[in-house]
């Protein structure tokens, strides 16, 4: 794989920038979509595969003295990509707007996010379907602690027990409040003391739309004794669903040594398929390094 990255810089007035990012990115020999791994088809040939982007980035965040997380502001993004494989060309854009609003408790604010993401292209391949599931955090990680913020993610549901949201277009509202940290004046030890301890609510719907051009033959559901828990048809290759959750997150920040400062990460989160009433839980667990 390779690839070049232009970034320039166009508005830079703290607290808000305008970023532009364009980049162009090449692969061969790959056997799954690189932005999502979870999701694969049979017979797909994507040897070679090139993947030309596009983005804008803007933001305007500002913050009360000793805050530990955004409380005011606004962020939004537009991107554009373009995949290429096999002669054929897969579009799609995703757009991001997030509006924060403090309220009258110190430290605390709520968060109104919402993502929409649409697919131009009715083929069945990793390049062309979105896949959410997951608070997105690793059991170590180097990301940023709060994953379950991100567009493709969705506490809840999980891709270890194959329940996911595949999705050709997609519509996202999330509802985020941050609660006031807890500051420790002493806990620890010399070298490995706590800070802060801040806390996190969230609720989400997501509407998702997929389209199956074998007419819903590629559906698990169709192909074994497993029920068809949304009625479709095995001739109507498109379906629509909505799910929501709800959860939390705790994090913790610890400093090791002094100069090492980590956050431990604890999340539950509870997800429901408003279709066919089910229900799915998650416990996540995390250690963020560094800071």
């Amino acid at each position: 794989s390779g690839g070049v990255l232009w970034s320039p810089t166009l508005i830079w007035n703290p607290p808000i920038t305008l970023f532009l990012d364009v980049g162009l990115s090449g692969f061969y020999g790959l056997e799954k979509s690189n932005d999502f791994q979870q999701l694969s088809y049979d017979g797909f040939d994507g040897n070679l595969y090139f993947d030309f982007y596009s983005s804008l980035i803007y933001s305007y965040i500002k913050n009360s003295i000793g805050a530990v997380d955004d409380e005011k502001g606004i962020t939004a993004s537009l991107e554009a990509s373009t995949a290429y494989t096999a002669g054929e060309i897969y579009p799609s854009l995703v757009g991001n707007l997030d509006l924060g609003i403090p309220l009258p408790i110190n430290h605390t604010s709520i968060w109104l996010r919402s993502a929409l993401g649409k697919s131009f292209n009715n083929d069945l391949n990793p390049f062309t379907r979105y896949g959410f599931a997951a608070f997105g955090n690793n059991y170590i990680d180097s990301w940023n602690a709060k994953q379950y913020r991100e567009t493709y993610a969705f506490p809840g549901l999980t891709y270890f027990d194959n329940r996911y949201i595949e999705s050709r277009d997609f519509g996202k509202l999330m509802l985020d409040v941050l609660l006031p940290p807890i500051r420790y004046k002493k806990l620890g030890f010399f070298n490995l003391f706590a800070n802060w301890t801040q806390a996190s609510v969230f609720a989400s719907v997501l509407y998702s739309q997929n389209y199956d051009p074998t007419g819903g033959k590629n559906l698990q559901y169709l192909d074994s004794e497993i029920p068809n828990p949304l009625g479709i048809s095995p001739f109507d290759p498109m379906w629509t669903d909505t799910f929501v959750n709800f959860g939390a997150q705790i994090d913790t920040r610890i400093v090791l040594f002094s100069l090492l400062p980590s956050t431990i990460s604890i999340g539950m989160a509870r997800a429901y398929d408003i279709i066919t009433e089910d229900s799915y839980d998650e416990f996540m667990i995390s250690l963020k390094l560094l800071n």
